[in-house]
């Protein structure tokens, strides 16, 4: 019966990181593609298998083997990415404010393209 039982607790546990796996590897892909929604939405998923994996915590940490360091792997490839396209994001919207501001300084003698402007930001 305790046999019964740690098997059906391996195999949970087992069954909890590679859903984990999948969602890491889904939230990759479609980073990769741009689709940031996406990623959102298969993190807040990724989230609560995360948290039912501290729930059996001591079961993990005594039987994952290699898994933990493939799940650092993945986490590392997510951070990776989206500080790459946090950084994107970052200069695209200084390279708009220096257009805005030279629009702002030589350009548009007509108020719809001031109007037009502070629209942007």
């Amino acid at each position: 019966m305790a046999y019964d039982r740690q098997a059906s607790s391996t195999q949970e546990r087992e069954e909890l990181v590679a859903g984990l796996r999948r969602l890491l590897e889904g939230q990759l892909a479609a980073g990769r593609e741009g689709d940031f929604a996406r990623v959102e939405q298969l993190s807040e998923q990724a989230n609560a298998v995360v948290a039912a994996i501290v729930r059996h915590a001591t079961e993990v940490r005594a039987g994952v083997g290699t898994e933990p360091h493939d799940l650092e792997t993945l986490y590392g490839e997510l951070i990776l990415m989206l500080q790459a396209q946090q950084a994107d994001v970052q200069s695209r919207l200084r390279q708009l404010r220096h257009v805005k501001r030279a629009i702002g300084a030589y350009g548009g003698n007509g108020k719809t393209v001031r109007k037009s402007l502070l629209q942007l930001g």
